[in-house]
This record gives C-alpha cells, sequence and structure tokens, in this order.
C-alpha cells in the first residue's frame, strides 16, 4: 500500500512538472502566436542553432556523456556529487554553444540582409533570420537547458552533506 502511494505521489509530482512546463511554453505559444504564428517558424535559423551546439557538445563532451547529463536531469534518481559536477558542466557546455550559435546565426543573417541592400524584398527575411537565430538561442539555452542544469543540481547532495563527506 505504501509502495503504490509513493508511485502515485511520484507520478502526480511528475504530472505537475509537466504541468507547469506546458504552461510555461504555452505561454510563451499564444504570445507569439497572437501576431500570426507562423512568422517565427524557420527551419534554417533552427537548425543554424540547434544542430552545431549538439554536435559540438557531443564533440566535446561525448554524446554518451550529452545523453547521460539530459537522463539524468529527466530521472527522479538522486545523483552523485562527482557525477553531478560532470553533467552540469556538459550541460553548461551546451548551454553556452546555443548562446554562441545563436550570435553567429545572427551575425549571418546580417552579412546576408546587408549583401542584399539593393533589393528590398530580401532584406525582411534576411533580417528575420537574423532575429530568429537569437530568438531560438535565448528558448534553447535559458528556457529548456538552464532548468537542466537546475535540476541536476536540485537532485545531487547538498553542499554540507558534501563537505561532511570530505571530512571524513
Amino acid at each position: 500500500m505504501l509502495c503504490w502511494c509513493l508511485v502515485l505521489l511520484q507520478s502526480e509530482v511528475m504530472m505537475i512538472r509537466v504541468l507547469f512546463l506546458l504552461l510555461g511554453l504555452g505561454t510563451i505559444g499564444l504570445v507569439m502566436a497572437a501576431g500570426g504564428g507562423l512568422v517565427f517558424i524557420d527551419a534554417a535559423s533552427t537548425i543554424v542553432v540547434i544542430v552545431p551546439s549538439v554536435l559540438l557538445a557531443a564533440g566535446y563532451h561525448g554524446p554518451g556523456a550529452l545523453g547521460a547529463a539530459i537522463s539524468a536531469a529527466d530521472g527522479e534518481e538522486p545523483v552523485e556529487a562527482g557525477l553531478g559536477a560532470k553533467h552540469r558542466q556538459v550541460l553548461q557546455s551546451l548551454r553556452a554553444l546555443l548562446c554562441a550559435c545563436g550570435g553567429l546565426g545572427f551575425l549571418i543573417g546580417l552579412v546576408h540582409m546587408l549583401q542584399n541592400l539593393s533589393d528590398p524584398t530580401a532584406v525582411g527575411p534576411a533580417l528575420a533570420v537574423a532575429l530568429l537565430t537569437g530568438l531560438y538561442a535565448v528558448i534553447a539555452s535559458e528556457l529548456i537547458v538552464a532548468p537542466l542544469i537546475g535540476r541536476i543540481q536540485v537532485l545531487g547532495p547538498s553542499e554540507a552533506v558534501v563537505g561532511q563527506q570530505e571530512e571524513d
């Protein structure tokens, strides 16, 4: 009976987490859709930000480390201090790479825009690509990866416990 209650409680906690995640992202989606939601969707901008960031993070830390860090942040199991520090480092690298690729995509979009100043109809789409790469980078790094880093910290031992273990 107690085990069933713990499973139910754990699933309720997970449902509440998912609900808040969906409400938060849904609010952003509604604001974006109010001005015409399709203008915020651009495959090239998404590819410029997400693909190089994930590939570079996997190349630096290894694909297994990246997958393990994301899985650990998504789970409910406590994370050991040393492993938690490694997972945080992997996710912090991914967060920084997302911001860097967003900045590079912004600059690439501006270069395309400046090359087409003679054609006023080409300026708008190039500027949109430039701005959307920055938007996608902020959404991915700050609204997705940053909470994963925080989740790893929550699942890890407190600093007081780690300090006591080092003294023993």
